[in-house]
Parts: structure tokens; sequence; C-alpha cells
């Protein structure tokens, strides 16, 4: 334990003193530190060997005292022929053994070899280290706190490119994925569009033979121009002849139709349907008009279509957001809002007296008919 210093944790910012417990030969001899710095606001009471600050101190600092004895003071100057005291002997006794004190605490508090050969700080903190500079160097705690945050900086940069990486890896494996499913639509796509070329030339194929062959080879049977009044004979041979080309022509419709002359439902082609061998085809006609504003006066539209080629006629007609088909019924009555029929070649619709509530809107008539 040192014997020429001592340090006390400050509890109380004033009102406080603080003990010198060791001896000195002079006051100034006495040297204050507050928290390691050089601290002069204080008295120094000689009667009580004391410390007595004259400012506040701050709780929780340290306050050291130690005495420092100059190398160079000379407590006694001894003359020629001069007489020697027992109080000279003392201060020169004193003096030296101040010295070799506060070196040996001075020695004690300094960084020390061990007998295990290294040095021992004894808890204590190194201030003021330089940088080191080779492999063998200490390090101060400015360059631990930089290197740590380069570290830090790199870890952060290095999960950051991971990062990328994975979602660099993800998205392949994705494309991988993707690619290979529209490589095999690719090959679907083609497998069916090689099957759709096939199709349209064993079509073609048909069609061709179908016209070729359409129209009788041997016309020997046909009566000749020219070669005087057609007899009964005659007729019953042109039927025939009709008749066949009628069937050759149908074959070669339902080829082009893509079906065997067998088929017997329903088929479009270029706006006409077809109901089946030995059937009329059909197409369809829309006509927009607008219903009477004054109820029970018609309106007529020419539609250019007999009667007779009218298979079936439909009409809609938009009333406040609702679909309304004649003859739609009022609400609770028993009454027509409209009703569309088809005379001659016009369509005619009217309304009674409930059809004010369809007066004035738009109608729209769709006619199925044979052409």
């Amino acid at each position: 334990m040192a014997s020429t210093s001592v340090k006390y944790t400050i509890s109380k910012p004033t009102g406080v003193t603080y003990a010198i417990p060791f001896p000195f030969l002079e006051p100034d001899h006495v040297k204050v530190y507050l928290n390691g710095a050089g601290f002069f606001n204080y008295n120094l009471l000689q009667e009580t060997s004391s410390i007595d600050p004259t400012v506040p101190l701050p709780v929780g600092g340290v306050l050291t005292v130690r005495r420092e004895t100059p190398l160079g003071y000379t407590p006694v100057a001894f003359e020629d022929v001069s007489t020697l005291t027992a109080r000279d002997l003392d201060l020169v006794s004193r003096y030296s053994a101040y010295i070799s004190q506060e070196a040996k605490d001075a020695a004690e508090a300094a960084l020390m070899e061990t007998t295990a050969g290294v040095l021992d700080a004894r808890g204590l903190r190194l201030v003021q280290v330089a940088a080191g500079r080779d492999a063998g160097d200490a390090v101060n705690r400015g360059q631990l706190d930089s290197a740590v945050a380069q570290l830090s900086a790199g870890a952060a940069e290095a999960s950051t490119s991971a990062g990328v990486a994975t979602a660099a890896a993800s998205q392949a494996q994705a494309d991988a994925v993707s690619s290979a499913a529209s490589e095999a639509a690719a090959q679907s796509y083609s497998d069916a569009a090689m099957g759709y070329r096939n199709d349209a030339a064993r079509s073609a194929s048909d069609a061709q033979y179908a016209v070729q062959n359409a129209l009788p080879k041997d016309l020997s049977g046909l009566p000749v121009a020219g070669s005087g009044e057609l007899l009964e004979d005659d007729f019953t041979v042109l039927r025939k002849f009709a008749s066949t080309v009628k069937t050759s022509l149908r074959s070669v419709f339902n080829l082009l139709l893509g079906r065997d002359n067998s088929w017997t439902g329903k088929q479009e082609f270029a706006g006409y349907v077809a109901h089946g061998d030995g059937e009329p085809y059909t197409t369809t006609k829309t006509i927009t008009a607008t219903l009477p504003t004054t109820p029970g006066w018609p309106v007529t539209v020419e539609t250019g279509i007999g009667a007779d080629r009218v298979i079936r006629l439909s009409a809609i007609c938009i009333q406040d957001g609702n679909l309304r088909v004649p003859p739609s019924m009022a609400l609770g009555a028993s009454k027509h809002l409209y009703y569309v029929y088809h005379e001659g070649t016009t369509v005619v619709a009217a309304s009674d007296e409930l059809g004010t509530l369809v007066a004035g809107r738009v109608l729209i008539v769709t006619l199925t008919y044979i052409p």
C-alpha cells in the first residue's frame, strides 16, 4: 500500500475536509488531483493536516492527495564552522526518508514484471498509449474501436452481398423453372400447330377431291338443248341430276366446315347456321328501334325479310337497368308493358296504357331467318 498518497471518493459536493495521512516538510510538497487533473481550489489546514476544498466537488469523483518532495530541495544549508544540531540532522534524515518512500510508491505504482515474466497493471487503466505499429505492439482503445467498426461494416456488407446472392439464386431458379415451363408450352403449341396443319392439309385434300367429284361424270343421259320438246322421262332425269348435284355440294360444304357427311348437329359458318342434313341454313339480323312515347301507339321498323322466312323473333328493352322481355307484365297487374310481332316485312312494337314505364326506351330486336 502506498504511504505517500491517498484517494477519496467524493460523496458530498461541499462541507467535507480530506485528511493528509502522511507527514511532509513543506505545505507546497502536498499535491491535490481531481479525477487525475491538478486541483488548486483548496486550503491546506496545517493544524488539522487536512484539505478543505473552496469549490463544490463532483459527487462520485476521485480526489487524490499525494506528497511530492522535490529532489532539488535542501532542508538544511550547512556552512563551515557551523553548529550541527539534532534538528538539522532530523530534517536531512526525514528528507531522505521521504524521497525513498515516494520512489518506492512510484515503483510499486508502475508496471512491474512478475515472476511469471509478464507486466502486471493490477487492474489499473493505461492512458496515453500510443497507437501500435508493429505486429508485437499493443493497441489503444481508438485502434480497437476503428477495427471493430471496420469489421462490423464488413460483416454488414457481407450480409447484404449474401442476401443479394440468395435473391439472385432464387430468381435464377425461378427463371429456370419458368424457362422449362415455357419450353414445354412452346413444344405443346408446336405440336398443336403441327396437328392443325395436318388437319388443314387433309381438309384441303378432301375438299379438292369433293369439288372434283361434285358433278356426275357421266352426262350422256341428260337431254341436249335444241333436241326438241322435253318428255316426262327427261324431267325425271333432270330432277335426279339436280338431286345428285345438291348432295355433292352439301358434301363439299360439310368438308369445308370440317365435319363428315353423317353430321346431324348445328354448325356456324361465315354467319350462317347449318341445322343438320336436309335442314335449312339460317342467319340472324339485329334491329334497333325506339318504343313510342305515347302508350298504345305502335312503331314499325322495316326489316326487308318476309314473315314466311322468319323462324324466331326476340326483343329486349332496357328500363332503369332492368331487362324487359315482352310480353313483360307490370308489377301487380295483368297488363303488358309492351309487345312485339312481325308482320309482312316489318317489326311492329306497341304498348298499352301501362307502357309509360318503357315509353321512349331503346328496343333491340333480333331476327333468326332463312336467307
